[in-house]
């Protein structure tokens, strides 16, 4: 009885033959499970296939990557880095005292002019909705110079 038919994994031959069976009969569903079990078995994650495997997903790239490289996929959003060197070059230009209420004021208002988009999440607060970064540093100050850190620090290399 094969391994199939008795609701137990089958052995590695006879999934190395049902895959290279399966990429003969293309269509975008089987082409999809192939690249799922090829890279499973890659990553070392449930059973493992031979390598010498011939059964390659046909005229696809490899999954996660337009471009069939293999640069490693990050999750979420990507950060707007053009924005966080904005904030980095208006600190610069303060240089030490930008965390005083002065300091903060100037920076806050060169954001502002710079059309440097304010956090989303401060529009939702309950102490008070901000728009903009000079609403924001007089409502809560503390959170700003925190958003200016962190932009700060995403612009340094690591």
């Amino acid at each position: 009885m094969s391994g199939a038919k008795s609701g137990r994994p089958g052995l590695p031959n006879e999934e190395t033959a049902s895959l290279t069976a399966a990429a003969a009969n293309s269509s975008p569903f089987i082409d999809r499970f192939i690249r799922i079990a090829l890279t499973s078995a890659k990553r070392g994650k449930g059973r493992h296939l031979d390598q010498d495997d011939t059964a390659q997903p046909s005229q696809h790239h490899s999954p996660g990557t337009k471009d069939g490289s293999d640069a490693k996929e990050t999750r979420g959003p990507r950060p707007a880095l053009d924005n966080h060197r904005k904030v980095a070059a208006i600190v610069a230009k303060v240089r030490e005292s930008w965390t005083t209420d002065e300091g903060l004021r100037k920076v806050c208002d060169e954001l502002d002019r710079q059309r440097v988009p304010a956090v989303t999440t401060w529009l939702m607060r309950k102490e008070g909705k901000a728009q903009s970064w000079r609403r924001a540093r007089e409502l809560y100050p503390h959170l700003v110079i925190k958003t200016i850190k962190y932009r700060c620090k995403a612009t340094s290399p690591t």
